[in-house]
């Protein structure tokens, strides 16, 4: 029955079950919803899609028309900048103006390698800050901050954006 279900949805015959953007949509204002897009397929934990599918380069640009997007950086990016760079670029291709937020893959960084890739990617609203396992705050607040970069002593240019629950830790 699934790859009836699949090749059905294949032919346009109908709706991918995963298409769940009308149902998001209906329940959330879209001046709230930010979406993250991941790009790339650097390895098996990213995403089906790459850059230059015309389909998925459709709906990021139905959705930039309605929504905030920010890039979802591919697996290897946090310890690859100049990845993390061209990622971002696609992203602001697509969309055809300026990436400002992301988050990181899998939560997936170095401190602080990754943050300060994003600041030079011009990414100056990080949405990483999430707790897995369970829900609350990791930082123990609720509301945007500047990130403070320890080994030069000094603030950043980037804020970070804490989420109170990853879907990962509903499962659970």
């Amino acid at each position: 029955e699934r790859w009836l279900r699949r090749s059905k949805t294949l032919l346009h015959i109908q709706k991918d079950a995963c298409d769940t953007y009308d149902f998001i949509f209906q329940h959330v204002p879209k001046e709230k919803l930010v979406f993250f897009i991941l790009l790339n397929r650097t390895c098996a934990e990213d995403g089906r899609h790459l850059y230059n599918n015309p389909n998925w380069i459709r709906k990021i640009r139905s959705l930039a028309s309605s929504s905030k997007l920010g890039v979802h950086p591919s697996y290897q990016t946090f310890l690859n900048p100049s990845l993390l760079a061209f990622e971002t670029q696609s992203l602001e291709k697509i969309q055809g103006f300026p990436v400002k937020r992301g988050r990181q893959h899998y939560l997936r960084y170095r401190l602080p390698a990754t943050y300060r890739a994003y600041e030079d990617s011009n990414l100056m609203e990080n949405y990483t800050p999430c707790p897995v396992f369970f829900c609350g705050f990791t930082h123990g607040m609720a509301l945007p901050f500047p990130w403070f970069d320890l080994e030069k002593n000094q603030v950043g240019k980037m804020y970070l954006h804490p989420s109170q629950v990853m879907d990962r830790a509903l499962l659970d």
